[in-house]
């Protein structure tokens, strides 16, 4: 692995911790795994992630060990190719291969793009903005099979939305706000996560528009780089955009 590669999933890792102390997550981060046990049963509110690559599959079964003590279900990451062993071991635990994402990596702030007619685009500055984002992030995000309350729960603390380390852009289509998204800030670099636009929308370059804003809000910050892992909805926007591929990750989950 690379160093930008590298430092991708240090990002990754990093976003898990911010959401972990956010909600208020039970935690385990020691013998090379991170993983955190939301208040509810449900994998993306309980999830884990190898920070140490020479961990292995010890690592990955005391991260699911962890999981399972605080309830039922689990969601465990790896990455295609580079984490064979570990999904093996994994999949005799009965975790299923449920996706996958490709993890993403801009170098540079992209050029400026204008928004379509009729779009604002901003950034957050109030809490009613940030109430506005997690209404708009709670419907999106039920396209990819999580439910409303899960993604309100990822977002109860909406004033860290408002913290230095963090920056939202919303787009708004006559007053009202249609999409938003998050870059984090940590460690020199920039993490960019819950991109979401409603469905009626989409077809307007309104995922375009907030990506590309709070990634060329991280460079003007410092970032050295700025990652992301995408939806299949955002793939093909963020290549289009400037974002390059690294490796894929593998969602790994048991119900």
């Amino acid at each position: 692995m690379d160093d930008v590669a590298r430092q991708a999933h240090a990002n990754f890792v990093a976003f898990n911790r911010w959401r972990a102390v956010n909600e208020d997550s039970a935690v385990l981060d020691a013998g090379g795994v991170f993983a955190a046990a939301g208040a509810t049963d449900f994998p993306s509110s309980r999830s884990a992630v190898l920070h140490d690559r020479g961990g292995g599959p010890d690592a990955a079964i005391a991260g699911h060990e962890f999981l399972m003590a605080h309830g039922t279900t689990a969601l465990i990451y790896t990455q295609v190719g580079g984490d064979d062993a570990v999904t093996a071991a994994l999949i005799e635990l009965g975790y299923v291969d449920y996706s996958q994402m490709p993890e993403m990596v801009c170098e540079a702030p992209l050029p400026a793009a204008d928004p379509a007619d009729g779009v604002t685009v901003r950034l957050l500055e109030t809490l009613d903005d940030a109430r506005a984002y997690v209404d708009v992030a709670a419907v999106a995000f039920t396209e990819l099979a999580i439910p409303e309350e899960e993604t309100r729960h990822h977002l109860a603390k909406t004033e860290v939305l408002l913290k230095p380390d963090v920056v939202v852009a919303l787009a708004e289509v006559e007053g009202r706000v249609m999409a938003g998204a998050l870059v984090l800030l940590v460690g020199g670099h920039g993490y960019v996560g819950w991109v979401s636009t409603l469905a009626e929308g989409r077809g307007h370059g309104l995922g375009d528009a907030v990506t590309r804003r709070v990634t060329n809000e991280a460079f003007a910050r410092g970032a050295g780089t700025v990652t992301l892992e995408a939806s299949p909805f955002g793939e093909a926007i963020y290549r289009r955009m400037g974002y390059r591929d690294l490796y894929r990750y593998r969602m790994l989950i048991k119900l």
